[in-house]
C-alpha cells in the first residue's frame, strides 16, 4: 500500500511546519490511530510504507472519513507561522524606515490588509484485481492502493500607507491616551516619559541635546528619578470610567515618601498643593503649558520625531559620513540614550531585528534591553498610526499576491 502526502507551500518556509512530523498530520486524520505503523521511506517526495493491521476496506473509509480534524491540524501549524513572519517583516519594515531616515531616502510602507489561506484535503483508495489465467497478470497488479493529497495556497493582500492620513498620524502628536496605557503598563515608568514627552509643565526633554544643559532640561532628568523612584505612588487615571480627563494620582506615600513628592510637585511648578498624606490629583492635558498652577501639561513626540532620534543613533560608516551620505544629526538628548542602532558585514546571530543595507547589516542587539525597549515602543506606534491611516482606505489599490 502506498500512501501518498504532499504539501503546496505558501509563503516561504511555511510548507516545512507540515513536513516536520508527517506522522502527526496523518494520525489526525486516523491513519495511524491505533496501528503499527512499519518502516517509512521517502520515494520522490511520497511516504510510503505498510500498515499491516488495516484492511483495504477500512482504510478507505479512514482516509474518506476520518480527516475532519485536518482543519483544526492546519491552524495549529498555520497561524504562528503567519503570525511570526508578519511580525518579523513589520519589525525590518521600521528599522528599514529609520536607516533610510538617517540617509535621507524615502521609505515607502506596505501594511499586510488580509491573508486567505485556502487549504484543501483529498484522499482516494482503491484496489486491482485480475480475471482469467495468473500468468495475465501476475506482478502487475496493486491489490491496494491509497492516497492522500494536503494543499495550502495563501492569498496575501497588500495596502499601501500613504496619502494625507498617512502624512497627519505620523507628524502629529501622539495621543495622551497612549502615553497614559504605556505609562501605566511600564516596569521602569520614567523610561516611557523620556521617549514619548517632550515637556511636562516646566521640565524639557528635547529631542536632541543642547550645547549646554538648561535648567528646564535638569529638572526633567531630576523628574524621571523621581518618577522612578516612586514607583506606583505615582499612576495616570480616570476619575469617571467613560471621562475623557485624565489625573495624576498621587497615593500612599508618606510618610517614607513626602519628601520626594514635595520635590517632584516644586519641578512641576505646582502650587498650593500639600504633601500632607492626602491623595493628589492633579489634571492632565495635551497642551503646551498648563491650565492652571495645580495641574500637569504634557506635550509629547509624533512617530515621525521617535524615528528621527532613532536614525540619529545609528553607527554609521565613517566614509559615508565623509560623502556627506548621511544627515549630521545633533548629540542625542536623553530619548537617543535609550536607542542604538549597531551595524556589521555580517547579519549578527542574536540580533532581535536585522537589515542589509548598502553593504552592511543594521541591527538592534538582542542583548540590548534599553534599545529593545525604545524599538518595541516605536513599533507598537507605527502600527498604530499605520492602522489609523489605512481605515476605510478600501478604495486605495490593494495589492493582492496569490503563492502557489
Amino acid at each position: 500500500m502506498t500512501v501518498g502526502y504532499h504539501v503546496v507551500r505558501g509563503i516561504s518556509g511555511y510548507g516545512r511546519n507540515h513536513l516536520r512530523n508527517p506522522e502527526s498530520i496523518l494520525s489526525g486524520c486516523g491513519l495511524f490511530e491505533g496501528t503499527e505503523v512499519g518502516t517509512m521511506r521517502k520515494n520522490g517526495g511520497m511516504l510510503a510504507g505498510w500498515i499491516p493491521s488495516v484492511t483495504g476496506f477500512s482504510l478507505a473509509l479512514l482516509m474518506l472519513g476520518g480527516c475532519a480534524q485536518i482543519g483544526p491540524a492546519s491552524i495549529s501549524h498555520g497561524r504562528g507561522a503567519y503570525n511570526e513572519v508578519i511580525a518579523k517583516t513589520d519589525d525590518d519594515q521600521s528599522l528599514a524606515f529609520i536607516v533610510r531616515l538617517r540617509y535621507g531616502e524615502t521609505a515607502n510602507l506596505l501594511t499586510v490588509a488580509s491573508i486567505t489561506a485556502n487549504v484543501r484535503f483529498s484522499a482516494n483508495a482503491g484496489a486491482q484485481f485480475g480475471i482469467g489465467p495468473d500468468e495475465n497478470f501476475a506482478g502487475n497488479l496493486v491489490p491496494l492502493s491509497g492516497g492522500i493529497a494536503y494543499e495550502e495556497n495563501p492569498t496575501i493582500s497588500y495596502l499601501p500607507v500613504r496619502g494625507d492620513k498617512h502624512l497627519r498620524q505620523i507628524l502629529s502628536p501622539i495621543p495622551l491616551e497612549y502615553l497614559v496605557l504605556l505609562y501605566n503598563v511600564a516596569l521602569n515608568p520614567g523610561s516611557m516619559l523620556v521617549i514619548l514627552a517632550r515637556r511636562i509643565n516646566q521640565a524639557t526633554n528635547p529631542d536632541f541635546a543642547t550645547a549646554s544643559q538648561t535648567v528646564e532640561e535638569q529638572r526633567f532628568a531630576r523628574m524621571v528619578d523621581l518618577v522612578n523612584e516612586l514607583g506606583t505612588k505615582l499612576q495616570f487615571v480616570q476619575r469617571q470610567a467613560k471621562s475623557a480627563e485624565f489625573y495624576l494620582w498621587i497615593h500612599d506615600y508618606a510618610p517614607a515618601h513626602t519628601g520626594e513628592i514635595v520635590e517632584l510637585l516644586d519641578i512641576l511648578g505646582i502650587k498650593g498643593v500639600v504633601a500632607n498624606a492626602d491623595d493628589i490629583f492633579l489634571p492632565v492635558s495635551l497642551a503646551p503649558r498648563p491650565a492652571n498652577e495645580q495641574s500637569v501639561a504634557i506635550q509629547t513626540r509624533s512617530v515621525f520625531s521617535l524615528a528621527r532620534v532613532a536614525a540619529a543613533n545609528i553607527d554609521v560608516p565613517e566614509e559615508d559620513r565623509k560623502k556627506g551620505l548621511v544627515f549630521p544629526y545633533p548629540a542625542p538628548g536623553l530619548s537617543g540614550e535609550l536607542i542604538r542602532i549597531r551595524r556589521a558585514k555580517e547579519r549578527p546571530a542574536d540580533a532581535l531585528v536585522a537589515i542589509p543595507y548598502r553593504g552592511w547589516w543594521f541591527y538592534i542587539d538582542g542583548a540590548d534591553n534599553t534599545s529593545k525597549l525604545f524599538f518595541a515602543v516605536f513599533q507598537a506606534l507605527m502600527s498604530v498610526r499605520i492602522a489609523e491611516a489605512t481605515k476605510d482606505s478600501q478604495a486605495a489599490p490593494v495589492l493582492t499576491v496569490p503563492v502557489n
